[in-house]
């Protein structure tokens, strides 16, 4: 398996613990982590950096770089590298050992990191930026057995550097409205269990009382887009399958499933990752058992594609704040970042453009 984080590979963080064997108790399938994702909200305008994994001979260690792979600057360790929007200010990462703080964050400048929480008591993953780069989501998973204490999200001010408890829960993605407003939605369940339901809500960033948003136990790692929330429902298919995920958009007046694709007994369905400015464009990623591939999907007018090249796994990072380039992990799928490069695709698809060597990749491009 990967060191890498991300939402669709089992991303001790990243991709860890499975969605379905909170959903269905089945652990048949390789699917998306609780809080793993980085379910980004919309990609705002911003200075063209990346953060990625840089090969490494030990430890996993963030760089972070413009988007033509210059001005390369090593941060230090981590992983699940995670950019702000604001011009790049901030790189947040999970913290790579199980002993002092569960989450870095880097200025990109270089230096020595802020630190928070701990990792003897949870681990922290980082879900999202605010699109002004203030407020930061941060999936927190208890590490006592059996128990959700420790777990849920959180939110950390870059101003007033203060943390905000916002959410208990297992934590299955979160996303900023893209309006700039205080507020952002997340998906969360009670526990681990396989009975476990799990609905998306939104919260202020200072936290206080939180409102449903779907019902029926079945809505995941939601996507804040202008015209809407997109996000993923299950559905149970029985047995000893996990459940299939579509892709569905909750507009203000109607809810619209966006994707029927076909999912096999051992893969799980489409993720939503990142969308661009305009709502208009998404990048996802179909997970299951030793699966994640880069996908796109475009709602007006309606087309699905799956990003290719050759027998090489690619993986989903993130989308442009244009819609016209998805960037990607080429290389590195369940093994190390010292295989993999980061690059950029036309959203149609086309000729890759190589940006550095490494993987587990983001940018505010």
């Amino acid at each position: 398996m990967s060191m890498r984080r991300r939402t669709m590979i089992a991303v001790v963080i990243t991709l860890l613990l499975v969605v379905d064997a909170v959903l269905t108790g089945s652990s048949s399938s390789k699917a998306a982590t609780p809080g793993m994702a980085h379910a980004a909200a919309v990609q705002p305008q911003g200075s063209p950096l990346v953060a990625y994994l840089g090969p490494s001979k030990t430890q996993s260690v963030v760089y972070v770089s413009g988007v033509d792979g210059g001005t390369k600057r090593r941060l230090g360790p981590g992983e699940g590298p995670l950019i702000s929007p604001d011009g790049g200010y901030y790189v947040a990462a999970s913290a790579t050992n199980f002993k002092g703080p569960a989450l870095l964050l880097y200025s990109t400048e270089g230096g020595s990191p802020r630190q928070f929480f701990d990792s003897g008591d949870q681990t922290a993953t980082p879900l999202a930026w605010s699109p002004n780069g203030r407020y930061l989501a941060v999936a927190l998973l208890g590490t006592a057995v059996n128990s959700t204490r420790g777990s849920g999200l959180a939110v950390i001010d870059t101003q007033t550097w203060t943390t905000t408890m916002v959410a208990k829960g297992i934590i299955y993605g979160a996303s900023f409205n893209p309006k700039g407003t205080q507020e952002l939605v997340y998906a969360s369940a009670a526990s681990q269990l396989g009975t476990a339901t799990s609905e998306i809500q939104s919260v202020s960033v200072y936290g206080g009382k939180s409102t449903p948003l779907t019902h029926g136990g079945r809505s995941l790692f939601p996507v804040w887009a202008p015209q809407g929330i997109i996000f993923d429902r299950s559905h149970a298919r029985g047995g000893e399958q996990a459940p299939e995920y579509q892709v569905w958009l909750m507009g203000e007046r109607q809810l619209e499933q966006l994707t029927s694709v076909k999912v096999s007994a051992l893969t799980d369905g489409l993720v939503p990752l990142a969308v661009s400015a305009d709502g208009n464009r998404i990048v996802a990623a179909f997970v299951g058992e030793d699966t994640d591939e880069a996908w796109t999907i475009q709602i007006t007018p309606r087309k699905i594609t799956q990003i290719t090249r050759g027998q090489t796994t690619v993986q989903p990072a993130g989308i442009s704040s244009n819609g016209q380039r998805v960037l990607l992990d080429v290389g590195s799928f369940e093994t190390s970042p010292n295989y993999g490069t980061v690059d950029t695709v036309p959203f149609g698809g086309g000729r890759l453009v190589k940006v550095v060597a490494g993987a587990d990749a983001s940018w505010n491009g």
